[in-house]
């Protein structure tokens, strides 16, 4: 659908530019282009968008939206790049979206080896020790 008659885009977006949108659900998708653009490529890729995001969500819902907007920036950097549509193959999507979960997975079992170990050295009270023995010494009395 491409919304003309009820949204003044001549003032918010220029002359040259339309909003197309689709309802899924609860949920809108809002998408503004110009006028060089199809209206049946854009939905299209309002489809291809809504079905990773399913995938990825199982049954998206408003709060993934809400809550895990980096994930939604993500999968919407692997479909468009530089206002191009680099790729539309859900499968490859997935792929690229599952192989940064891994690497950002590990970055978690590493900062939690980091903080096991932190805590193993009992290092909170050797910098309370130190930072008491500063105090100290820089709070004597001068001779």
């Amino acid at each position: 659908m491409c919304i003309r008659d009820s949204l003044d885009t001549v003032n918010i977006w220029g002359p040259d530019s339309k909003v197309i949108f689709r309802h899924y659900a609860t949920l809108y998708f809002i998408f503004v282009s110009d006028t060089s653009e199809s209206e049946l490529a854009v939905l299209d890729l309002i489809q291809i968008f809504v079905e990773t995001l399913d995938k990825n969500f199982e049954s998206v819902c408003e709060l993934d939206l809400i809550f895990h907007s980096d994930k939604i920036h993500y999968i919407l950097d692997e479909i468009i790049m530089g206002g191009l549509v680099v790729e539309t193959s859900i499968n490859e999507i997935m792929s690229s979206i599952q192989a940064q979960n891994a690497i950002a997975n590990e970055g978690k079992a590493t900062m939690e080896n980091v903080r096991e170990r932190l805590n193993n050295m009992n290092l909170t009270e050797n910098v309370v020790n130190s930072v008491k023995n500063l105090y100290s010494r820089d709070n004597k009395p001068p001779e």
